[in-house]
């Protein structure tokens, strides 16, 4: 699958297939992807913690509003910045975690890399930022900023053919 096909392709999965586990392999493979983002002066402040254990993605699923699918989903990848290397701006603060564009980069590799192989992912943003720090032992300076949910789509689940907004609507030359 060719890089445009992924992006057009990529769809949020919340429904898994629990009888096909995601192999090692492949989730290594896909994870590498996401180390090759971008990343303001080569810091490559992310880490990633590969979350199988039912218990574990229980307890995430029940701290969310949004995300009570967890429980039902082989992998999530804990999504982790190093925001101790904080970055002033011309003097200004405006801009002080370049972290988070740099996993939000990753993260997006990951997406994109899952669904070349077949895999399903949904980006999560809900999530209990205190017990994914005591869970997975992050040391302070680093901080969750998203949960990535990997697995097989199940064979039922049906994607919709996403809306988006005309071209028109939103790419503008010189002024907005």
């Amino acid at each position: 699958m060719d890089v445009i096909q992924a992006i057009k392709s990529r769809r949020s999965i919340r429904s898994f297939d629990n009888d096909r586990p995601v192999e090692d392999d492949i989730l290594k493979e896909i994870i590498t992807c996401g180390t090759w983002a971008p990343s303001a002066h080569n810091r490559q402040p992310w880490r990633f913690v590969v979350i199988r254990d039912p218990k574990k993605k229980e307890m995430m699923a029940k701290r969310s509003r949004w995300a009570k699918f967890l429980t039902k989903t082989p992998v999530a990848i804990i999504v982790v910045a190093d925001f101790s290397r904080r970055r002033k701006v011309s003097g200004d603060d405006v801009v002080t975690h370049f972290c988070i564009q740099d996993t939000a980069a990753a993260i997006q590799n990951i997406l994109l890399a899952a669904t070349s192989f077949g895999l399903g992912t949904c980006w999560i943003g809900d999530f209990d930022e205190e017990q994914l720090t005591e869970m997975c032992n992050i040391p302070e300076g680093w901080n969750p900023v998203g949960i990535i949910a990997l697995g097989y789509p199940h064979p039922d689940f049906k994607t919709g053919t996403p809306r988006r907004k005309a071209l028109e609507e939103v790419m503008f030359y010189e002024t907005l």
